[in-house]
């Protein structure tokens, strides 16, 4: 079978076995928990008029930070890891073998179809929730900027960590203890101390893509000495190449015992 053919095959058919899974219904309630919590700002904002809470500058300052700080992490870790360690725990790599498709294919097509769930659900979440936030709102250009730098940033900070849990995957056991050490260990630490030592995080280059105009009221940009949104993306683009180079390399040619 031919390398793009048993892509597609795979990722086909672990996108229906992975929206089906009990794990993905848990971590979606998850990714729209801020959505909940949005939606009660809002009609708090609407019924009481001078309540101080504001629903637009909840979604900028606390929502969007949840989810990039958050649960795109917890989403890449999980899905990141899965990508080979439920196969292996499960024992059904053989099942995978069997069948006449590259292991270049087998880890490619489920790592697609992984990333396009968590990009389906993290993104829903941020459009629900920039649609309650700003329903009844007045939307300059600078809103709409502002949203899709977002966006953006979520894009670029899935594809950078569930990339590199999926290249963990295939060195350690239970990738998902690794991945919550990185991200709420090494990251939390390291990502608030000032200097160039934040360049030593995914996340410095993910924030720095996120609009600076809340500095002072943003725990997400405290301390942030941003890079250029160019040095940005090429970093965190390198870093996902790379690291899914490697995880389909070491797969390929790993004997794994089952």
């Amino acid at each position: 079978m031919s390398f793009i053919k048993g892509l597609k095959e795979i990722y086909l058919l672990f996108i229906k076995i992975g929206i089906r899974k009990k794990r993905t219904i848990l971590l979606t309630l998850l990714s729209f928990t801020p959505v909940l919590l949005l939606l009660i700002a809002k009609i708090i904002e609407i019924t009481k008029p001078h309540s101080s809470i504001s629903a637009s500058h909840l979604y900028s300052n606390i929502i969007v930070a949840f989810y990039i700080q958050f649960i795109i992490g917890i989403l890449s870790i999980f899905y990141g890891s899965s990508v080979i360690d439920e196969e292996v725990e499960g024992k059904t790599l053989i099942y995978l073998f069997s069948k006449p498709i590259s292991k270049s294919s087998i880890i490619l097509g489920k790592f697609l179809s992984y990333i396009s769930i968590i990009v389906i659900t993290i993104m829903s979440g941020l459009i629900i929730s920039f649609i309650i936030a700003y329903i009844n709102a007045y939307i300059s250009h600078k809103i709409i900027i502002m949203f899709f730098k977002y966006m953006i940033a979520s894009f670029f900070a899935i594809m950078a960590y569930t990339s590199l849990f999926t290249m963990l995957a295939t060195f350690f056991k239970r990738t998902a203890i690794v991945g919550l050490l990185f991200i709420f260990g090494w990251e939390s630490i390291i990502n608030y101390m000032p200097g160039k030592t934040q360049k030593l995080t995914i996340i410095h280059y993910v924030k720095s893509l996120i609009p600076q105009t809340a500095v002072n009221r943003n725990f997400l940009l405290f301390h942030l000495e941003p890079s250029s949104a160019l040095t940005a993306i090429i970093v965190l683009s390198l870093i996902s190449i790379i690291s899914l180079i490697i995880g389909i390399w070491v797969f390929k040619y790993k004997e794994y015992i089952i």
